[in-house]
């Protein structure tokens, strides 16, 4: 990254970072924070060089045990998914652009594919849908191809600062980070190369925000 993007992606000023480099100021805690929480590193690894590499976030979003099954092997399999925590719960798979605009209770809708998971994984299960990502724009937390939970009973903005949400957007809907400010709700990329300027929505005007990521799975091969 140049040290320009490395600023931006971290709301300082170029001038801030250019000093902390040339050694005229020490980093605040907000650096390390906003480092923490922007590029998922660990603050043990990145003040001691201890541990692993890579934050909490990754352990959280990223889940191994998802099994993905069309509506006939829903239907097939019925019944066997309970609401115990050592049970089951089949998520509907959307695709974002046709998400039903304020449809809060997902169990009335049907999808030709379900993501079943683990009942504790998923907090409501009547607003919670899952979505394909075909997008690069938000890798590496999201690999392209991955599958992202969206609860869609989250949707305050103030309850979402630094978080990732579906949004409403054009042409199509998107996953971005929020970042709050005193005018703006900015929606950002976590792809540094990425050189598309964020979605701005200004404070009092309608709120874009389809729902909070609670978790992501990547399809592997």
């Amino acid at each position: 990254m140049s040290q320009k993007d490395f600023a931006a992606s971290l709301h300082f000023t170029p001038g801030y970072i250019n000093d902390i480099l040339r050694g005229r100021t020490t980093p605040s805690i907000r650096v390390v924070e906003r480092m923490t929480r922007v590029f998922n590193v660990s603050a043990d690894w990145l003040l001691a060089g201890k541990g692993p590499k890579y934050g909490e976030r990754r352990v959280r979003y990223q889940l191994e045990k998802i099994e993905v099954v069309t509506l006939k092997e829903l239907l097939e399999r019925e019944g066997k998914f309970g609401r115990r925590k050592h049970d089951f719960v089949a998520v509907p798979i959307f695709s974002l652009p046709m998400l039903p605009g304020r449809q809060t209770d997902i169990t009335s809708l049907f999808a030709e594919e379900y993501c079943v998971v683990p009942h504790g994984l998923v907090k409501r299960p009547d607003s919670t849908f899952c979505c394909k990502v075909n997008d690069v724009r938000m890798e590496p937390t999201i690999p392209i191809g991955s599958i992202a939970a969206v609860d869609t009973s989250v949707k305050t903005p103030s309850r979402l600062d630094g978080k990732l949400c579906a949004i409403n957007a054009q042409p199509t809907p998107v996953i971005r980070r929020l970042h709050v400010t005193k005018a703006y709700f900015t929606f950002n990329v976590d792809n540094s190369l990425d050189k598309d300027m964020p979605l701005r929505i200004r404070i009092g005007g309608d709120n874009p925000i389809i729902g909070k990521v609670e978790w992501i799975h990547h399809l592997r091969e």
